[in-house]
């Protein structure tokens, strides 16, 4: 799930008068919807790392080595998105799902193509997802662009993110040393890595919060989602 702070970001910009709003950074592919008629897409997620991997593996599921390109096509003259529903070409929202019944929204993209794609196993390049893995992926997109409407659930799985990967930037504030001491290079790293969770938002997002759960009380039911949050991780719908 995108973080509630990047959503109502990206929704102004859209608001502003952005044509489209692409983002990065997860490490994961993230939904899509449309505001305003202009198309949020949350996150692509990795375009390619050089991590060799092997696909008999069960990390080969892994969505640190899938992701998705972004095709929108823009028209000049026209105020209104295409209405995906029976006219999507192969790959298109007809699939996919998130620009179902648009035709009513004003905005100047027409049209959005979601191109999903896996890495190759020497890291190399990447190569389109085909048959059934292509169609598993658009549907698992689909399922969690939906879930970036329902305001309930989108919270409630954002906290169980940040119970999950919470605990391991406190770690950092345990491990980390004052003065710094650039010799001891342990040290010297985890203070790095502590001050990566504060200037990197992304990551400042989730100590925030998590600390904030920690003070009122939140962490118990936000550990009720943690299993569906972890099924969803693994492209579990």
């Amino acid at each position: 799930m995108p973080n509630p702070a990047m959503v109502n970001a990206y929704r102004a910009f859209a608001e502003a008068g952005a044509s489209a709003v692409i983002s990065m950074h997860t490490h994961c592919p993230q939904g899509i919807e449309i505001h305003n008629g202009v198309p949020i897409v949350y996150s692509l997620g990795n375009f390619l790392f050089d991590y060799p991997y092997d696909r008999n593996r069960p990390e080969a599921d892994n969505f640190w080595w899938k992701g998705y390109m972004a095709k929108i096509v823009f028209a000049v003259n026209s105020g209104r998105m295409k209405d995906c529903g029976n006219s999507a070409g192969a790959g298109e929202s007809k699939e996919a799902g998130y620009l179902k019944g648009s035709a009513n929204i004003g905005g100047r993209a027409v049209s959005l193509e979601a191109i999903p794609y896996t890495f190759h196993p020497d890291a190399t390049s990447i190569q389109p997802l085909a048959g059934s893995d292509r169609d598993n992926f658009l549907r698992y997109l689909e399922y969690i662009s939906q879930l970036i409407a329902e305001e309930d659930e989108k919270m409630k799985l954002w906290d169980a993110w940040c119970l999950t990967v919470g605990p391991w930037w406190v770690d950092f504030f345990k491990k980390a040393e004052y003065p710094v001491n650039p010799e001891n290079a342990e040290a010297f790293l985890n203070t790095m890595i502590l001050r990566n969770g504060f200037t990197c938002s992304a990551h400042y997002e989730v100590v925030k919060n998590f600390l904030r759960m920690m003070c009122e009380g939140r962490i118990e039911g936000a550990g009720r989602y943690v299993d569906r949050l972890k099924r969803l991780q693994k492209g579990i719908v």
